[in-house]
C-alpha cells in the first residue's frame, strides 16, 4: 500500500512539473494573455530550403536565389536596404537549426508580458483596404544578463488582436540546465502559434553580440532568418504554416517567469512590409505608421507598476528600459 502511495505521489509530482513548465514554455500572444489559452506541444518541421553553396553572395544574388537559399529578399525601401545590406555582408557561415523545443515557452496598451510597439492593420488602412503584414525585421545588441528570468526580444506578425502569430528573436536564459549541463545562456528561437512550433535555433549567441532577425510570409509558408552579425553565423528556419494572420507587425520585448533588469536595449532597423487585397505591396520603417505603444506592468493594467517601457519610436528605432 505504501509503495502504491509513493508511486502516486511521484507521478503527481511529475505531471505537475510538466504542466508548469509547459505553461512557461511558449511566448504567448497578447490577445490570449488574460485567458486560459496556452501553447500546445511543438511539432517540428524539417527545413525545406537548400543550403547556400560556399562563396554564395546574397548581395549579388537574384530574388529566385535568395528564396531558394532562405535569405530575405532585397528590399526596395532605401533605408531598409541599408540595414539589409549590412546584415547580408556579415552573413558568412550557415549553421543548421538545432530543431528542438525552447526552454521557455515563450494609442497605449498595458500588458504584463509585452513591451514595445505594435503596428495594427486596423489603424493603417490604405485607400480603405486593410493591409496584411508579410514581414517584420529588427536588430539589437543582445543584453548581458545573469539573473534567473528569461527576457526575450523578438519581431513577428500577428498575435496582438488575434491568436495566430509568427515570431522570431533571441533570449537570455542564464539558469537553463539541460541534460545536467549548464546550457549557453543566450539563444535564438522561433515560434509559430497556435500550431506550436517552437525551435531552439542556432547560431550560437553571447551577450553583447549584435542580432539581426527577419520574419516573412510567402503564399504558403513563413520563414525566419536569424543572424549573429558579430560572428557572421546565420540560419533560416521555415515554418511551413498552413494559416496566416498578418493583423499586426510586432517589435517586442517579452518577459516570462520573473521580471528582469538590465541596461537599456535599443531595437533598431524596425521595418515591415504588407500586401493589400488588390495585390499591391509596400514596405517601410515602423515609425512611419500609426503604432500602439505597449507598456509592461506587473498587473497588465495602467494602474500597475511599470516593469518595462519603450521610448519614442523614431527613425525605425526605440529603446526598452526595464525597472
Amino acid at each position: 500500500m505504501k509503495r502504491k502511495c509513493y508511486l502516486f505521489l511521484v507521478m503527481a509530482l511529475f505531471f505537475s512539473l510538466f504542466f508548469v513548465m509547459n505553461s512557461l514554455a511558449y511566448a504567448e500572444p497578447y490577445s490570449t494573455m488574460n485567458s486560459n489559452v496556452k501553447g500546445i506541444m511543438p511539432s517540428v518541421y524539417a527545413p525545406t530550403n537548400e543550403i547556400a553553396p560556399d562563396g554564395f553572395n546574397p548581395l549579388s544574388a537574384t530574388t529566385e536565389e535568395l528564396n531558394k537559399y532562405g535569405f530575405p529578399e532585397k528590399p526596395s525601401d532605401p533605408e531598409k536596404l541599408k540595414k539589409w545590406t549590412f546584415a547580408m555582408q556579415h552573413a558568412k557561415h550557415y549553421v543548421k537549426p538545432e530543431q528542438s523545443p525552447s526552454q521557455w515557452t515563450n494609442g497605449t496598451a498595458y500588458n504584463n508580458h509585452w513591451a514595445g510597439y505594435v503596428i495594427k492593420a486596423s489603424d493603417n488602412l490604405v485607400n480603405g483596404m486593410t493591409p496584411k503584414y508579410t514581414e517584420a525585421q529588427g536588430s539589437w545588441v543582445q543584453p548581458v544578463y545573469t539573473g534567473s528570468s528569461v527576457p526575450a526580444f523578438w519581431v513577428g506578425m500577428g498575435g496582438f488582436t488575434d491568436a495566430p502569430i509568427v515570431q522570431a528573436g533571441a533570449d537570455s536564459n542564464a539558469t537553463y540546465i539541460k541534460d545536467g549541463v549548464l546550457k549557453s545562456p543566450y539563444e535564438f528561437w522561433v515560434e509559430d502559434y497556435p500550431i506550436g512550433v517552437v525551435w531552439e535555433a542556432s547560431p550560437k549567441l553571447n551577450g553583447g553580440d549584435t542580432v539581426y532577425v527577419d520574419t516573412w510570409y510567402t503564399t504558403s509558408s513563413s520563414y525566419a532568418f536569424l543572424e549573429n552579425i558579430t560572428t557572421g553565423l546565420y540560419t533560416t528556419v521555415p515554418f511551413n504554416s498552413t494559416y496566416y494572420s498578418g493583423s499586426s507587425a510586432d517589435f517586442i520585448y517579452e518577459m516570462h517567469v520573473n521580471y528582469a533588469n538590465f541596461s537599456p536595449t535599443t531595437l533598431q532597423s524596425c521595418y515591415l512590409a504588407y500586401k493589400l487585397s488588390n495585390g499591391t505591396s509596400n514596405q517601410g520603417a515602423a515609425s512611419s505608421y500609426t503604432s500602439t505603444k505597449v507598456i509592461m506592468t506587473d498587473n497588465g493594467l495602467s494602474t500597475g507598476t511599470v516593469k518595462a517601457s519603450p521610448g519614442t519610436l523614431s527613425n525605425a528605432s526605440f529603446t526598452i528600459t526595464t525597472y
